[in-house]
């Protein structure tokens, strides 16, 4: 059974992800920031993670740089619904830092399903 990290700072986005990817028969843990998520990573290592890239402490970004720089590297689906004013899309930058996709919220549970077992 592949295991699913899922990050992101809001609890119904994170229970809501956990419920549909639990129910897809996937092993699911939640963590709702980047220290939090770099923690569960290293105490049991995930096949892939789901990141939220915007979110308050240790962003999105951060985070994904850090992953990256593990060497058991897992795939990692970066998600955002949004961007700061002046910034831009963090979508294009999350895969010039090493993420495998990006999805924009709001997304289907099935894209994220299917981009799931594309990468898995």
């Amino acid at each position: 059974m592949s295991r699913i990290l899922i990050v992101d700072d809001e609890p119904q986005v994170r229970l809501m992800l956990s419920t549909c990817l639990g129910r897809a028969g996937f092993d699911v843990s939640e963590a709702a920031d980047g220290e939090e998520a770099l923690k569960i990573n290293a105490a049991t290592p995930v096949d892939l993670i789901v990141l939220d890239l915007l979110m308050p402490g240790m962003e999105g970004l951060e985070t994904l740089m850090s992953l990256r720089k593990n060497r058991d590297r897992p795939r990692i689906i970066a998600i955002s619904g949004g961007s700061s004013p002046g910034v831009g899309d963090f979508l294009p930058a999350a895969l010039k830092l090493g993420a495998d996709k990006t999805l924009k919220k709001p997304f289907h549970n099935d894209e994220l399903i299917e981009a799931i077992h594309e990468l898995l």
